[in-house]
C-alpha cells in the first residue's frame, strides 16, 4: 500500500497526516499510530451529525495511549490499514442509495440541518436532544425540548413522528437510539 510506503522507508521517523475517514470511530486507534500532526476529518463531518461529532472526538483522543508517542508505530499504522479496507463503516454499501434532502435552501452560516430537524414541524434540535439523552443530561435535553415547544406533552401525542422517517430513509436509524 503506498500510504504506508513512507513510514516504513523512513523508520517511522516522518511525521504524515491522516486523510479519508477519520471519525469519532477510529481517531483513538489513528492517534495511537504516532499521527499527531494532522487528521482530517471532512468525511465525517460533512455527514449528518457530523459537527455534532467533535466532541465525542476529543474524548476519545484524552483517551488515547499515543500522546507520548514520538514517531509513527509502522506495526500499528500497518494493522489500522487493514482493518480501514474492511471496516463495514468506511464501505458505501451502508449507505442507502436515497437523496437526503432537507426541502429547503441551506442558511450561509450552516453546512448542513439534519434531515430529521427538517422534517419536523416545529424544528426541534433532534440531533443535540439524542445526544444530550445519550449523556444522561435529561434535564439539559428537556430543556431543549422547551425551547421550541411549550407542551411537548400534548405535541407527543399529535406528532406524526416525520423525523423518524427521515432517519430510517437516511441510514441514521441504525446508529441512534431515538424513537
Amino acid at each position: 500500500m503506498l500510504p504506508l510506503f513512507f513510514p516504513r522507508a523512513f523508520d517511522g521517523k516522518l511525521p504524515i497526516s491522516y486523510s479519508g475517514g477519520a471519525s469519532q470511530l477510529n481517531i483513538r486507534e489513528i492517534f495511537a499510530t504516532g499521527i499527531h500532526s494532522r487528521s482530517t476529518m471532512a468525511t465525517d463531518l460533512l455527514k449528518p451529525g457530523g459537527y455534532l461529532r467533535l466532541s465525542e472526538c476529543m474524548r476519545e483522543l484524552e483517551q488515547s495511549d499515543g500522546w507520548k508517542m514520538t514517531q509513527v508505530d509502522v506495526t500499528r499504522l500497518n494493522a489500522l490499514a487493514e482493518k480501514a479496507v474492511s471496516m463495514a463503516y468506511t464501505q458505501k454499501h451502508w449507505k442507502p442509495n436515497d437523496r437526503i434532502d432537507v426541502g429547503e435552501k441551506l442558511p450561509l452560516t450552516d453546512c448542513y440541518v439534519a434531515p430529521c430537524v427538517t422534517a419536523c414541524a416545529i424544528k426541534q434540535d433532534i440531533p443535540e436532544y439524542i445526544r444530550l439523552m445519550g449523556e444522561q443530561r435529561y434535564a439539559d435535553a428537556l430543556e431543549l425540548i422547551y425551547q421550541r415547544n411549550a407542551l411537548p406533552a400534548i405535541t407527543g401525542h399529535i406528532c406524526d413522528h416525520q423525523c423518524q422517517y427521515k432517519l430510517y430513509s437516511s441510514g441514521l436509524r441504525q446508529r441512534t437510539s431515538h424513537s
